[in-house]
């Protein structure tokens, strides 16, 4: 009778050769199928014009397969794709080296993360495209080739939430990403900026603009009077000549009894003679307009080519803005939050030609902005305009003297995160979506006096924090206080909409102006 030891050695030596013969077969039935692979790829290569070329083993057999034309649009198509590829890993490694050397907060991450997959969608969407451009293409025997590139899964482009305003918005509200209906438009825009005597300062806005915008937008740069001889020599030397076209407008019309404040009515002039001039000479459907004193944002241009077609579709709405006047630092927090405001910011915003074909017959000889800001024409229209202003002024000296520049205007801060504005749902801005979420905005508002204010917002954290005012006088002391621009213009006060001014504060709060039941 065999020991245990025995019975254990030879279940040992059964086991291992059970598994001898299985791994031989495997090598067996392995070989066996290359051999046969190989054959049946070469019979499909050999295959004359006509037959089926759905198991093509390479992309050369493919290539020898196709007309001249064909061949170059798939080299073409192929090229693309690795390059654009190529390009994407790069920027991701360049971000993950960013984000490890720069520790950034949370907001600061998700923005990068939505940026880079958003870049991925869209070089998924360009291999799609070129994807049935060569399916289309007929082969030598006169069949469409049945080609499959990979990526052509159908792909739902989301974005992070837009109008995160309120105090209770958490990490968690991150992952609700809605999905995208505001596409860019194909409407043509173009943007110009008007200046008149201050070169080094045009030198500075247009070194900025040239930076971010796209050649598909036309630049144009119009002179009040020709005097200036240093500006422009400057715009008509490289490296701007050829990227740009200018003109000067020499006819100076102002009323003789408005002398004492001729540059007001010089630049009314101005802006009425350049732009019935760009409106009438070209097709443009809309123009951007900045001033030589301004600066711009990276996704400025992204932002009014989206934005626009909301002007398209929302006759409650005047303009779009690039500014916000109470842009302090201190005061903003999201990039991605757009506001509606019954109060024209101006600074770099978006003219429609419909809008101007209404104001140009009309158009005033002094203080143009004033006068658009008045009821009459208005219309009760709103303007948007982003929580994060995309433009700057550096404009310490000009016709309004440096007016509260050192003050206000010289805090504001310029956006300096990338958003990705063509793939934002924008329908939230629309007139009756945004009264519902306005009303919603307002409720659960802690009032209290102006004296307890302070108090208030040193003591809780994520609240909403309110305070009435009776007039305008009232509405300034608090502008004093808390160190905004408390000004009105036609009884509207910066920034406000139904009268109620509100921007972020200390701990997370925010701080909301409300106009009393008995306002005057």
């Amino acid at each position: 009778v065999p020991s245990k030891w025995e019975m254990t050695q030879w279940s040992c030596n059964a086991r291992r050769a059970v598994i001898g013969v299985i791994v031989l077969s495997s090598l067996l039935l392995i070989f066996r199928w290359m051999s046969v692979s190989g054959s049946e790829d070469a019979s499909v290569t050999r295959s004359p014009p006509g037959s089926d070329v759905r198991s093509l083993s390479s992309s050369a057999s493919l290539v020898e397969r196709l007309s001249p034309e064909a061949t170059r649009l798939v080299e073409y198509c192929l090229e693309k794709a690795e390059l654009e590829r190529h390009q994407l890993l790069q920027q991701l490694r360049v971000a993950e080296g960013a984000l490890v050397k720069c520790p950034s907060t949370d907001r600061d991450l998700l923005a990068k993360l939505n940026q880079l997959t958003t870049e991925n969608i869209r070089l998924t969407a360009e291999n799609e495209y070129l994807s049935k451009q060569l399916r289309s293409v007929p082969s030598i025997g006169g069949e469409a080739l049945p080609l499959s590139l990979p990526n052509e899964a159908e792909h739902t482009i989301r974005a992070v939430p837009l109008h995160r305003t309120t105090a209770d918005a958490s990490a968690a509200d991150a992952t609700k990403l809605p999905t995208n209906t505001a596409r860019i438009t194909t409407k043509k825009i173009g943007v110009v900026v008007l200046c008149h005597n201050r070169p080094e300062y045009l030198k500075r806005a247009l070194d900025s603009v040239l930076t971010y915008k796209p050649d598909h937008i036309p630049l144009f740069v119009s002179q009040d009077s020709d005097r200036d001889k240093t500006l422009w020599s400057m715009v008509n030397s490289p490296p701007y000549k050829d990227r740009l076209t200018a003109f000067q407008i020499t006819e100076r019309d102002i009323p003789a009894k408005r002398v004492s404040a001729a540059s007001y009515y010089y630049i009314a002039n101005h802006y009425k003679k350049a732009l019935d001039k760009i409106f009438s000479e070209t097709d443009l459907d809309s123009l951007i307009i900045l001033e030589e004193d301004i600066e711009i944002a990276p996704d400025f241009f992204d932002y009014f080519e989206t934005t626009q077609r909301l002007l398209d579709e929302d006759p409650s709405l005047l303009c779009v803005s690039a500014w916000n006047d109470l842009g302090q630092e201190k005061f903003v927090r999201d990039p991605y939050a757009l506001r509606r405001s019954n109060f024209f910011p101006g600074l770099g915003w978006l003219l429609t030609r419909r809008l101007w074909d209404e104001l140009s017959p009309k158009w005033p000889t002094g203080f143009w902005d004033d006068w658009i800001r008045e009821p009459e024409q208005r219309k009760g229209r709103d303007c948007i305009h982003p929580e994060i202003s995309r433009t700057y002024t550096f404009g310490s000296s000009g016709a309004s003297g440096g007016q509260f520049f050192k003050e206000h205007l010289s805090l504001i801060k310029l956006n300096d995160k990338a958003v990705p504005w063509r793939e934002m749902d924008l329908s939230y801005l629309f007139k009756d979506k945004w009264d519902e979420q306005f009303n919603k905005l307002l409720d659960g508002i802690e009032e209290v006096s102006a004296n307890d204010a302070s108090a208030a917002l040193e003591q809780k954290r994520n609240s909403k924090i309110g305070i009435r005012y009776s007039n305008k006088n009232e509405y300034r002391r608090l502008g004093h206080t808390f160190g905004f621009h408390s000004d009105m213009k036609a009884g509207v006060p910066r920034t406000a909409y139904r009268g109620v001014v509100h921007f972020w504060a200390q701990n997370d709060n925010q701080l909301f102006f409300l106009p009393a039941s008995d306002y005057r």
